[in-house]
């Protein structure tokens, strides 16, 4: 136990709530202590019944996902509805998710939003991304890509992974500002070094396709590797498409159909949605035989559907093919 941790202890001691609070979360996070979330939820409650928000806020949480106690969802979304009254941003946001999903509560998408427009207000960034995602999608509120994209800067500009992946996609597509592969490509770049699966299949893309910056399959084939490890399916997808044509990686057949034999049914699925990204995938498959049976005819047909998208690759191959007319 470090000499901090020991000096929270004594000012608990005193009735110190700061004190409470912090001593909770060096429980919570092994900061100067073991770990320990039995104690950690301890200390939260202290804190919590002399009315500390933040204190508040952690055991709603540690209440709703049954850490450091018993899993109760009710009482856990009752603490965080009276630190959220209190105006606590991060409350209002994870309450707002509640109500948006309908954990334990009937779903209201409207009283979701409204809750993580409140928290956004306060320049949280995670809410932030949220209400950039509610906009794209139209959940909540009317779909606006310019709103969108305006949300997740905010939040992309406090260095949030999340809302800086979703800009780089904004910048790549040209949805909501102005298509721009370049700072679609630096976006990617800062969400990539926090580890975020998405950014990290984008950059694979945006080297693929030589786009913002110099063209490397073996750089492409990097950034695939890292997203394919986190479980990022079409990064697996792209990966093994690279295995079986050589590019950027020893040509390895054998690899490639391990890679893809076990996505096939969410490939398949994911087209017949719409993705043109998955259509563009499904084709180059039908194209190769990689995964599935060769068949020409079906690989132009997914081609025509993701390049009616304005997908490149898409448009790639139909040209390739001499189907593009």
């Amino acid at each position: 136990m470090s000499p901090e941790v020991k000096a929270l202890r004594e000012k608990v001691m005193d009735g110190d709530i700061g004190a409470m609070v912090g001593l909770g979360e060096a429980y919570l996070k092994g900061a100067g202590v073991a770990p320990n979330y039995l104690k950690a939820r301890y200390f939260f409650h202290l804190a919590a019944d002399l009315n500390d928000a933040v204190a508040q806020t952690y055991l709603g949480d540690m209440c709703c996902q049954g850490v450091g106690g018993p899993k109760d969802i009710l009482g856990g979304i009752a603490w965080l509805h009276v630190a959220a009254d209190q105006g606590n941003a991060e409350a209002q946001a994870d309450l707002g998710v509640v109500y948006i999903q309908g954990q334990g509560v009937t779903q209201d998408i409207a009283q979701g939003a409204s809750l993580l427009r409140k928290a956004a207000d306060q320049n949280f960034a995670p809410a932030q991304s949220i209400i950039g995602v509610l906009y794209s999608q139209g959940t909540g509120v009317p779909k606006d890509d310019s709103l969108s994209a305006s949300w997740f800067q905010k939040a992309a500009d406090q260095n949030y992974s999340k809302a800086q992946a979703n800009l780089s996609y904004c910048f790549y597509e040209g949805k909501g500002v102005v298509q721009d592969y370049s700072k679609a490509r630096m976006w990617a770049e800062k969400a990539a070094t926090q580890n975020s699966s998405m950014a990290e299949l984008e950059l694979g893309d945006l080297y693929r396709l030589g786009y913002g910056g110099k063209q490397s399959y073996s750089e492409a084939a990097s950034w695939y590797q890292k997203a394919a490890s986190q479980d990022e399916a079409q990064a697996q997808a792209e990966l093994a498409l690279l295995y079986e044509n050589g590019l950027g990686v020893p040509r390895d057949q054998a690899q490639a159909t391990v890679l893809i034999e076990k996505l096939v049914p969410l490939i398949q699925k994911k087209a017949a949605e719409g993705d043109n990204s998955y259509q563009t995938i499904l084709g180059q498959l039908n194209e190769t035989g990689c995964g599935v049976p060769q068949d020409l005819d079906q690989a132009i047909a997914w081609y025509r559907q993701a390049a009616s998208e304005g997908n490149p690759d898409a448009h790639a191959a139909l040209k390739r093919l001499h189907a593009d007319e």
